[in-house]
């Protein structure tokens, strides 16, 4: 699974970091004020064929909190 670029606006995290992989993510205000961050991530062939037939996404988190996550298939158009 591999981070992708998926809308012009996007910001690239880590960029100049060459122990991590760049992320891009959209900077996402909503009109309550809170704010979040919208990374859109493509899978393999075979990784698309594991998820079929599990029906299984695992979300690692580095560190020892939890921040809240959303998992989902809806692009910031769809919401």
């Amino acid at each position: 699974m591999k981070p992708i670029k998926f809308d012009d606006r996007c910001v690239n995290y880590a960029e100049a970091q060459e122990e991590y992989n760049t992320l891009p993510v959209l900077r996402v205000n909503y009109e309550d004020g809170s704010k979040a961050l919208l990374s859109c991530w493509h899978l393999s062939f075979i990784e698309r064929l594991r998820l079929l037939f599990s029906g299984r996404v695992y979300l690692w988190i580095m560190g020892t909190r939890q921040p809240p996550v959303l998992l989902g298939l809806e692009g910031v158009e769809d919401v």
